[in-house]
């Protein structure tokens, strides 16, 4: 088992290390995949906080679908998949499943300009 960390490429979902949301959550470590890692492959993990609590947060941009050849698509698919992450979400919830994550907040910001693309 490989526990190599796979570092994504800078856009501004990897820069947000420090960053406190305006809801009040702090992004205090970047949750990097593994070479065993499932999943991830649109977006970057972090570790938040919040007084005493600790949540995870996924972090998407549009900066590579915004390059692709062709942007409508890819931006269609990189929403698709995010909606689809969070109807799993609700519909594990409802079902009172308790080893899975809970959705507590959906949420988007303009960040600051001086992230790198």
């Amino acid at each position: 088992m490989s526990t190599a960390l796979i570092t994504p490429q800078p856009t501004p979902k990897t820069q947000l290390l420090g960053l406190t949301l305006a809801s009040g959550w702090t992004l205090v470590e970047r949750i990097d995949p593994t070479q065993d890692s499932t999943g991830g492959s649109f977006g970057v993990g972090y570790k938040a906080t919040k007084e005493n609590q600790i949540a995870f947060v996924k972090a998407i941009d549009f900066v590579d679908a915004l390059k692709a050849q062709d942007p409508a698509a890819a931006l269609f698919k990189l929403t698709a998949i995010a909606s689809f992450e969070k109807d799993v979400l609700a519909y594990c919830a409802a079902r009172g499943m308790s080893k899975i994550l809970r959705e507590t907040q959906i949420y988007s910001s303009k960040l600051p300009t001086n992230l790198r693309c």
